[in-house]
């Protein structure tokens, strides 16, 4: 094989770099690890845009952090049931009954041998019609079952709640209704929603930056102009000026009913421009994220053979639907779609960002919705079998999925692909210990660089790398990728 010799070149600065690393880590493992990182993560990186890009990160961090902070004091799902129904129990039957008690819920008119058997919590989640909580609709053997081990002062045998009885509290609690008064009262609110609209702004600007330094086809003027697009504080509406004109502004729809994070920028290039320029933008895509077209047309083309092309980019736009959507849209032929009649493009009613935000709220109150139904819902056809559907599931595992994905979603950043180069776990991280890791590693970049200009044989100081990186072991990388690194670096304790 002949190597070029802008291979050749390449292979020598990959060399030196890594022979810098390691004097300065001490670890062969860790060296080639971040030169990876250094190598292809920053491709382009000229210490102008270096410098922009870490005073973003800076930026960011406040909204990131206090973001993260939020998420903790949102009650899950779960605790906000079992906490609003057993003070109920506890107001209405004293200490006799908890949440995990069982009751029977058998309709007078049913045939079945199904056991129709429910804990109060799983029952209360799922609620009742007006229908159902009528006189007469449950068996009259349909109540809570006796615990093995319960007995009446006078040998009696104890009271216990009816069907009735426990259907009429259920709707009176609506615990699902109550649990989206909640997430509104946490995160609805004008002030929540300017800070997520610039923490989504501000993560809009850093994705720009970390596909142009790692991607060698995404060129510095389409840095400019999202960089451009995205100045000032204020959400970016359809209609707005840009560059002598109206900017427009769509969500992306798949197969006429699922929408995506997805959106479609339309906009003019710069100032002196005479047509539109056409971004769709995959927020956390894998690819370019930011993806330019001179039609709609041609982006719907374009997204068709991505998404066609691209598992990865399948199960993004599958984990941004509900749970619900996510089971109808595996059974679909994904290969088949069709860039005509699958794709279409909606216009904004809101801002940029904050549609952004309302997306991850939406899904995180529709998932909540399957588990915990309220009372304004529950008589909708889509709950009609909800009971068993729920008896399919296993334990009670799931009833926090809407929050754990809420919260997971919320908390990757345009960087983290960036990280993902060098450390494993991020799921796990917070936005502080994200900034410190990545901020070391821009600053150990910056230090590299700085020798290759110092005199030969000028010591390097290595004691910063030593600190941090010592905490670290080198694991090999669970999910191995065609070209991708092999190692990642991973706590120690974990």
């Amino acid at each position: 094989m002949i190597i070029q010799p802008e291979q050749q070149a390449s292979v020598l600065t990959n060399e030196a770099t890594l022979k810098k690393l390691f004097n300065e880590m001490g670890d062969r493992d860790k060296a080639t690890v971040v030169a990876h990182f250094i190598s292809d993560g920053l491709l382009k990186a000229d210490p102008v845009r270096l410098g922009e890009f870490r005073a973003l990160l800076d930026e960011a961090l406040p909204y990131q952090n206090y973001i993260d902070k939020l998420l903790s004091k949102l009650e899950t799902l779960e605790d906000f049931c079992k906490r609003k129904l057993g003070l109920a129990l506890q107001q209405q039957y004293g200490g006799r009954f908890s949440v995990d008690d069982s009751i029977r819920l058998q309709p007078a008119t049913a045939v079945d041998d199904d056991s129709h058997t429910y804990t109060l919590l799983q029952a209360a989640m799922l609620n009742f019609t007006q229908q159902e909580a009528a006189a007469g609709y449950f068996s009259d053997d349909s109540e809570t079952l006796p615990k093995f081990d319960e007995q009446a002062p006078d040998d009696s045998t104890p009271t216990q709640i009816s069907a009735q009885a426990f259907a009429l509290l259920s709707r009176q609690l609506d615990l699902g209704g109550e649990y989206q008064k909640h997430i509104s009262r946490t995160f609805r609110v004008s002030s929540i929603e300017l800070i997520s609209l610039r923490m989504h702004k501000i993560n809009t600007k850093l994705a720009a930056y970390e596909k142009y330094f790692s991607k060698s086809n995404f060129p510095l003027y389409r840095l400019f102009t999202l960089l451009n697009l995205a100045k000032g504080n204020e959400d970016i509406v359809y209609g707005d000026l840009f560059n002598n004109a109206s900017i427009k502004l769509y969500s992306i729809k798949l197969f006429g009913k699922y929408k995506t994070d997805a959106v479609l920028i339309t906009c003019r290039q710069t100032d002196h421009s005479t047509k539109d320029s056409y971004y769709v933008y995959i927020p956390n895509d894998p690819g370019d994220s930011f993806y330019q077209d001179d039609s709609e047309d041609q982006c719907r083309y374009r997204l068709a053979v991505n998404f066609v092309a691209s598992k990865e980019l399948q199960e993004l736009f599958i984990s941004q639907l509900t749970h619900r959507e996510q089971s109808e849209f595996r059974t679909l032929n994904l290969q088949s779609i069709s860039f005509v009649e699958n794709i279409a493009f909606i216009p904004l009613e809101t801002g940029l960002y904050k549609h952004l935000f309302e997306r991850h709220l939406d899904k995180l109150t529709a998932d909540a919705g399957e588990l915990a139904v309220a009372v304004a819902n529950v008589n909708e056809a889509a709950y009609a079998n909800r009971r068993e559907n729920q008896a399919s599931l296993a334990g009670e595992a799931h009833l926090n999925s809407p929050n754990e994905d809420f919260t997971r979603r919320l908390r990757v950043y345009a960087t983290d692909e960036l990280l993902a180069l060098v450390f494993a776990g991020l799921d796990r991280w917070t936005a502080i210990e994200k900034h410190d890791a990545l901020s070391r590693l821009l600053d150990l970049k910056k230090r590299l660089a700085a020798t290759d200009s110092a005199k030969p044989g000028t010591p390097i100081n290595s004691e910063m790398a030593d600190d941090y990186f010592g905490q670290f072991e080198v694991q090999k990388h669970s999910r191995e990728q065609p070209g991708a690194l092999l190692h990642k670096l991973e706590p120690a304790d974990l």
